[in-house]
C-alpha cells in the first residue's frame, strides 16, 4: 500500500511539473528602451530608460501586459513616442510609470482594439495619449492616467468608436482632453479632472 501511493505521489508530481500545475508563475520578461514586443505575454519595464530615435517600446503582438513597474521612459531630441503599437489587441499597459519628453506623444494606439492603459503618468509630451488610426482604435479603456503640460494635448482620441476614458487627470495641457468624432459618437468620457476639451460630451 505504502509502495504503491508513493508511486503515486511520484506520477502526480511529474505530470504537475508537465503541466505547470503548482510551480511558480513564469517571471515577467524585462524590457527597456529600443526594444520591440513581437510575442503575447506578461512584460515589465526593467528599469528608467532614456530613447533619442523614433519609437522607444513598439508593441507588434496582441495580448500583451506591460508593466511599468514605477519607472520613467524618457525621451530626448529626436525621440518620436514612448509606447506605441498599432493594428493589435488585448494590451494593457499599467502603470505606475511616466513617459515624458517624446516630440509626437507618449503613448499612441493606433488600430488597436479592446485594450487598456491604467495609471499612467504622460508630461512634457506632444500629446499625453492618443488613439488614432483608420478605422480608428476601438472599444479600448483608458482609466486613473495623469497627463499634465503636454504641448498639443493630455488625452487625445482622433478616431475611433467605442472607447472608455474615465477618471483620468489632465490638466495644464495646450487642450487637457480632446476628441475628434462628432458628438465623441460613442466614446463614453466620465469623471475625468480636467480645464478644458474640445467638444461638450466630454465630461
Amino acid at each position: 500500500m505504502i509502495k504503491r501511493l508513493l508511486l503515486w505521489l511520484a506520477t502526480a508530481g511529474a505530470l504537475a511539473a508537465m503541466l505547470g500545475v503548482g510551480g511558480a508563475a513564469a517571471a515577467p520578461t524585462t524590457v527597456t528602451c529600443g526594444d520591440s514586443i513581437t510575442a503575447p505575454g506578461d512584460y515589465v519595464l526593467a528599469g528608467d530608460c532614456t530613447w533619442s530615435r523614433a519609437f522607444a517600446i513598439v508593441i507588434m503582438a496582441s495580448n500583451v501586459e506591460l508593466a511599468l513597474d514605477g519607472h520613467t521612459v524618457t525621451g530626448v531630441f529626436g525621440a518620436f513616442s514612448g509606447i506605441a503599437a498599432q493594428g493589435v489587441s488585448g494590451l494593457h499597459i499599467e502603470g505606475p510609470g511616466t513617459i515624458t519628453g517624446f516630440e509626437h506623444f507618449g503613448v499612441g494606439f493606433a488600430d488597436v482594439s479592446r485594450s487598456s492603459i491604467e495609471q499612467v503618468t504622460t508630461n512634457d509630451d506632444g500629446v499625453g495619449i492618443f488613439l488614432t488610426g483608420s478605422p480608428g482604435s476601438s472599444a479600448n479603456v483608458l482609466t486613473g492616467n495623469t497627463a499634465t503640460n503636454n504641448r498639443s494635448t493630455g488625452i487625445d482620441v482622433a478616431s475611433g468608436t467605442g472607447n472608455r476614458i474615465v477618471g483620468n487627470t489632465a490638466l495644464s495641457n495646450g487642450v487637457d482632453l480632446a476628441d475628434h468624432n462628432a458628438g465623441c459618437d460613442q466614446n463614453k468620457w466620465n469623471g475625468n479632472v480636467f480645464v478644458t476639451a474640445n467638444q461638450s460630451c466630454i465630461h
